[in-house]
């Protein structure tokens, strides 16, 4: 197979795993019993959706670039499989931050990298930025984190089409 057609692929799963990001943050969606299955779906999607992403960006994104990426597969990787705590703190605060800062090290890379429309790693900054404080201050209710999910998902469903299409290359 060829490199190109793996990362169109990978530009699917980006796109699909965007989709369902945004899908189940929306509120209708908690009540659905399938809700953690999905969760692991879209994650598994991103994960080869980030694949894809540092591939074509890989020599215009630098050490923050390879680091982001690193960390956020690592990050994502907390919420495909079994979860629980880390040195007896609550696992998703801190592999939910490892994605945090691993996604605004990559956005940083893909700027640098000018592979992507711009809007793409700038709404993975906003969804850190928006949706990182609702993780940690319950008290901010749901919309940070549904915003932040929104953001998240379109960033990703957007790079995903830049993938899809084959139209990565430098702006």
């Amino acid at each position: 197979m060829k490199t190109q057609t793996l990362i169109r692929w990978a530009g699917a799963a980006a796109i699909v795993g965007g989709i369902i990001n945004v899908v189940l943050s929306l509120p209708p969606m908690e009540a659905v019993a399938g809700l953690p299955f999905g969760y692991v779906v879209g994650s598994a999607a991103i994960m080869y959706g980030l694949i894809g992403i540092y591939a074509v960006q890989a020599e215009g994104s630098g050490v923050v670039g390879l680091a982001g990426f690193l960390l956020a597969l690592l990050g994502n990787a907390y919420f495909i499989g079994p979860q629980g705590p880390v040195a007896g703190v609550e696992g998703t605060m801190v592999y939910g931050s490892i994605y945090a800062l691993g996604l605004v090290l990559l956005a940083i890379g893909s700027l640098r990298a000018r592979r992507f429309p711009r809007w793409a790693p700038w709404m993975w900054i906003v969804a850190v930025v928006i949706g990182l404080p609702g993780a940690f201050v319950p008290e901010l209710g749901t919309l940070p984190f549904l915003l932040g999910a929104l953001a998240y998902g379109v960033g990703f469903a957007g790079a995903g089409y830049t993938l899809w299409r084959g139209k990565t290359a430098a702006r």
